[in-house]
């Protein structure tokens, strides 16, 4: 049997303060279509270079750019958020 779950990967270079992490991720989060509360989430930290890597080669990968009024600077792209078919008996 198979279920979704939502991946979220952060940019760890930017060294968010953990509040903005959360934040960022949420929104990351938000932008899914489908994407339920039941869902299981994992959150990653990955380089700025698996980050293009990811927002270039995974289908349906919705990238959150935040707005600059707090820790980065406008349009900074933060996150990046998916919904992944699992296998549950993997788990």
């Amino acid at each position: 049997m198979s279920k979704e779950r939502i991946r979220i990967f952060y940019r760890k270079n930017l060294k968010m303060s953990a509040g903005k992490l959360a934040s960022q991720s949420v929104h990351a989060a938000l932008m899914l279509r489908g994407a339920l509360s039941s869902m299981d989430c994992i959150v990653f930290g990955v380089s700025d270079y698996k980050f293009r890597q990811m927002v270039k080669n995974i289908p349906g990968v919705k990238v959150f750019a935040d707005a600059g009024k707090t820790e980065v600077a406008p349009g900074t792209e933060t996150c990046l958020a998916y919904i992944e078919e699992v296998d549950d008996r993997d788990e």
